[in-house]
């Protein structure tokens, strides 16, 4: 038998399965491997309706463009059990960002694929990244879609899966390790003001040395986040995150804070309850609370470790609390950094296995 009889009789096998009742198919096509599945449903009108039925279980879908086009994938978490060829990633091998996002207890692995895993039956290999990202997005559903973009794209507003997603849970534009990811400030401008999305992060690098936002972020935008921000002008960021809850600025000086102590003081972000910044070599202390009125009686810790500026309020960690006397409501403001929070931890940690064994 050649290659092509074999085909032939495989599609005959998957398409007498579509002949059994509609609770036993859908059992069948969630306990394939997710590329048969797709492959399934690539075969016809009915087999693609039977797949979208079936409500084949991903907690979560995220497109990744990597450094190399050849590289580029999609991950999966599934909710039901892995089958044993697949190729599944532990979840604690992904950045945090990822795996925060996907419902705890229910998330059984996450599968790696590359696009050319994908087989479009009657469809050639030519540009196939469009037909397979709109046939997944049509086929398959997910309440949480993340994608990351590690490489400079050309033209990014005419980026086809702008097109076939229409709204994220997390976009990141993040270079590879030891890469470096240049962008433009239209490209910054247009993803935050065209492409909808719950949580922005980006570490990028821009020719300008000043980047200011133009237009409003998606109002149900909760998190914006710059790895590198030296280069952004603070003075009206709020302005246009009039609903962000959350605010993670690095490398920046004291002014560039302050200006935005400033305006969350005002009011000019209604919503916002955590500002957060791991400070750059420019950070003077004393930018801080500059021309803004406080009761100074109010302020326990205000301090720099490491670079890293803190204002917030009480944790497990530590006690600390600002308060910034706000002339309709008292404001407090949270910029408890991650990193510090695991170092302090890690003291304790370290302090408590120390008493235990008596070498304190």
């Amino acid at each position: 038998m050649d290659n092509k009889e074999k085909e032939s009789e495989d599609d005959d096998n998957i398409l007498e399965i579509l002949k059994l009742s509609t609770a036993c198919v859908g059992k069948i096509i969630n306990s394939m491997e997710f590329t048969d599945a797709f492959t399934l449903s690539s075969l016809s009108n009915r087999s693609k309706n039977c797949v979208r039925s079936a409500n084949y279980q991903i907690a979560g879908m995220k497109f990744e463009f990597c450094n190399s086009e050849d590289d580029d994938r999609i991950l999966l978490a599934r909710t039901t059990h892995a089958l044993a060829d697949s190729i599944i990633e532990p979840r604690d091998s992904h950045p945090q960002r990822w795996s925060i996002f996907l419902p705890k207890r229910e998330v059984m692995g996450i599968f790696t694929y590359r696009y050319k895993d994908f087989n479009l039956v009657g469809r050639t290999n030519v540009d196939c990244k469009e037909l397979v990202t709109n046939h997944l997005m049509n086929v398959f559903k997910t309440d949480k879609t993340y994608v990351t973009i590690r490489r400079t794209i050309k033209n990014l507003p005419d980026f086809f899966l702008w097109k076939y997603v229409k709204k994220f849970t997390y976009v990141e534009v993040s270079p590879e390790k030891d890469e470096t990811l240049n962008i433009t400030t239209d490209d910054i401008n247009f993803v935050l003001g065209t492409v909808k999305s719950l949580n922005y992060r980006f570490s990028v690098n821009i020719n300008e040395k000043v980047f200011k936002l133009k237009n409003s972020i998606y109002d149900e935008c909760e998190l914006l986040c710059f790895d590198d921000a030296h280069w952004l002008d603070t003075e009206n960021l709020l302005t246009h995150t009039p609903l962000l809850k959350k605010l993670r600025l690095n490398g920046i000086h004291g002014k560039q804070i302050n200006t935005v102590l400033k305006h969350m003081i005002r009011g000019d972000s209604s919503k916002l309850v955590e500002f957060s910044t791991f400070a750059g070599y420019r950070f003077v202390e004393n930018d801080i609370f500059d021309g803004i009125e406080t009761k100074i009686e109010n302020i326990q810790k205000r301090k720099t470790t490491d670079g890293r500026f803190q204002i917030s309020y009480c944790t497990d960690i530590n006690n600390i609390r600002v308060t910034i006397e706000n002339p309709q409501n008292e404001l407090l403001l949270n910029a408890w950094i991650a990193e510090l929070e695991e170092e302090l931890r890690s003291k304790n940690r370290r302090k408590w296995r120390a008493r235990m064994t008596g070498n304190d």
